[in-house]
C-alpha cells in the first residue's frame, strides 16, 4: 500500500503534468477534459459568486479564430 508521502507525490506529479499540457501549444480538448475531471475528483468547483477573473484570463489567452478559414475548411 502506498504511503501518504507517495500519494502526495503522485498527486503533485499529475497536477503538474496537467498544467504543462494545458500550457502547451498543442493542447487538446482531451487535455482540458482530463484537467476538469481531476479538479472535480478533488472536489474543486467554481463558486458562482466567487472570483472568476482566472476564467476571463484564460478566455483572453485563447487565440483569435478566423471564421472564414473555419468555414472554408468545413466546406472542403
Amino acid at each position: 500500500m502506498a504511503t501518504e508521502d507517495e500519494l502526495q507525490s503522485l498527486h503533485r506529479l499529475v497536477a503538474t503534468k496537467l498544467v504543462d499540457q494545458l500550457n502547451s501549444e498543442n493542447v487538446k480538448a482531451s487535455d482540458l477534459a482530463n484537467a476538469i475531471k481531476f479538479l472535480k475528483d478533488q472536489g474543486i468547483t467554481l463558486d458562482k459568486n466567487g472570483d472568476v477573473s482566472a476564467i476571463g484570463e484564460m478566455i483572453n489567452a485563447l487565440p483569435e479564430i478566423d471564421m472564414s478559414k473555419v468555414k472554408s475548411y468545413i466546406s472542403a
